[in-house]
C-alpha cells in the first residue's frame, strides 16, 4: 500500500464529506492498494476510510494478494465459491464499521451488485465520488512520470521492430498479433489494449477490429497500440502509408498532421483538454 498516497486521500475523503471510499478492481484500485485483480463473477472491494483504515473483500483464492501488500489480516474479509460473499460484506460492514456511513464510489467502474450489498447489508449511503479520486491522480509525481516514459520507450521499441515484418497481402489480424508480441518481447508486462491494425476501409473506424482482410498496396495503414510496464502504460497512434498513395490520401493525411501540430502548439500549464482539442479542430 502506498502510504503517501492514502493519507492524501484521507484528507479528500473528509472535505467531500466521506467516510469511506470503496473501489472494485481498476486502474484507482491499483493506484491505492498495488492489487492486480479484475471483475468477475468473485466480488473484490477495497475500503479506505477517511480515518487511514483499510480493508478489503476478496475471494479466498486472491487473499495472498491482501497479505502480501500489507492490509491487516482482520481486515481481510475473504470468502469462498462454498460460502458465498454475502458474509464477507456483512462483517466488513461490523468490523469496519459501515453501518450508516456515506461511502463514495466510482460511479463508472462499480457495478449495481456491489453497490447494492453496500446498500443493503452494510445500510450506508453510496455517493459518487469519481473526482475525488481524478484530482489525486491527475497530478504525476516524478516516479510516475518516468514509469510512463519507459512504457513508451518499450512502445517505441516494439514498433521499431515490428514495422519491418509488415508485407502487403498479410492480414489485420495477423499484423496485430506481431505487434502484440513486439511488445512483449520489447519488456512489456502486457498491453493496454488489444492492439489495433486497420488498413484501407478499415481506417474509417477509430476503434476498429483487427480482421481477416489482406493489407494493399496504395493503403493507408493505422496502428493503434500500448505497453503496460509494471502500473503504467502507453497508448500510441501512427498513420503508414502502404507503397505510393493517391493526392487524396496524402492531402487528408497532411491535414491531419497539421491538426496533430496545431493540438501540440496549443500544450501549455493551465489550458484545458477542451481548449486543445479545439486548436486542433480548428485546423
Amino acid at each position: 500500500m502506498n502510504n503517501a498516497r492514502l493519507q492524501k486521500l484521507s484528507k479528500k475523503l473528509i472535505a467531500n464529506k466521506l467516510d469511506w471510499l470503496a473501489l472494485v478492481p481498476s486502474p484507482s484500485f491499483i493506484y491505492l492498494s498495488g492489487i492486480h485483480s479484475h471483475v468477475s463473477e468473485r466480488p473484490v472491494v477495497l475500503f479506505v476510510g477517511a480515518n487511514g483504515q483499510v480493508g478489503i473483500i476478496i475471494p479466498t483464492l486472491e487473499a495472498m494478494k491482501a497479505e502480501a501488500v500489507g492490509i491487516s489480516a482482520e481486515n481481510i474479509f475473504a470468502w469462498s465459491d462454498q460460502a458465498g460473499y454475502h458474509d464477507a460484506f456483512a462483517q466488513a460492514a461490523i468490523k469496519l464499521k459501515l453501518a450508516n456511513t456515506r461511502i463514495g464510489v466510482e460511479a463508472l467502474k462499480m457495478r449495481v451488485l456491489e453497490s447494492d450489498l453496500l446498500s443493503e447489508i452494510a445500510h450506508a449511503q453510496v455517493a459518487h465520488a469519481d473526482a475525488v479520486m481524478d484530482s489525486l491522480r491527475l497530478r504525476k509525481d516524478a516516479d510516475e512520470i518516468a514509469a510512463i516514459q519507459h512504457a513508451v520507450n518499450v512502445a517505441e521499441a516494439a514498433m521499431t521492430a515490428f514495422l519491418p515484418s509488415i508485407k502487403i497481402g498479410m492480414t489485420e489480424k495477423a499484423l496485430a498479433a506481431k505487434l502484440t508480441q513486439a511488445m512483449l518481447d520489447a519488456g512489456a508486462d502486457d498491453v493496454t489494449f488489444a492492439s489495433i491494425v486497420s488498413a484501407g476501409p478499415n481506417t474509417a473506424s477509430p476503434h476498429a477490429v483487427p480482421t481477416n482482410r489482406p493489407i494493399q498496396s496504395g493503403e493507408l495503414l493505422i496502428l493503434d497500440w500500448g505497453a503496460r510496464v509494471g502500473d503504467y502504460v502507453s497508448d500510441i497512434t501512427r498513420t503508414y502509408a502502404l507503397g505510393e498513395i493517391s493526392d487524396t490520401l496524402r492531402n487528408i493525411y497532411a491535414i491531419v498532421q497539421a491538426s496533430n501540430a496545431a493540438g501540440v502548439a496549443a500544450c501549455r500549464p493551465n489550458i484545458t483538454g477542451a481548449e486543445i482539442d479545439k486548436a486542433a479542430r480548428d485546423v
